[in-house]
C-alpha cells in the first residue's frame, strides 16, 4: 500500500468538531481561543482515533494498492462522501499456491 497525503496551498477555513468553523474564509480578523484546561467540566475530550476537526478546501488523501490484494466495499460510488471511520475496504482472502 501507498498512502499520498497533498497538502493544500489554499486552506479555505478550518473547522474542529466542537466548535464549528473556527476560521472563517478571508475575514479579515485575526480571532484567540481559550479552551479549559483539562480537569474542567467543559474541557474538549477527544477519544483515540476520533475526528478532531477538518481543513475545509485543498488537501486530499490517495490510497494505492497491489492489484487484487484488497476489495473496495461495495457501498463506494463516484462522488460518494467518506466519513472518519467508515470502512471502504478489506484485504482479499488469496489462495494459497502450493509452488510458491
Amino acid at each position: 500500500m501507498a498512502q499520498i497525503l497533498v497538502g493544500a496551498t489554499i486552506i479555505g477555513s478550518i473547522e474542529t468538531v466542537w466548535a464549528g468553523t473556527v476560521t472563517p474564509p478571508r475575514e479579515g480578523i485575526i480571532k484567540r481561543w481559550r479552551y479549559p484546561k483539562a480537569d474542567a467540566a467543559e474541557a474538549v475530550v477527544l477519544l483515540k482515533g476520533q475526528e478532531m476537526g477538518r481543513f475545509k478546501l485543498g488537501s486530499t488523501v490517495i490510497n494505492l494498492f497491489a492489484g487484487k490484494k484488497v476489495l473496495l466495499s461495495e457501498h463506494l460510488s463516484t462522488r460518494y462522501v467518506t466519513r472518519v471511520g467508515q470502512q471502504l475496504a478489506h484485504g482479499a482472502v488469496q489462495a494459497e499456491n502450493p509452488l510458491t
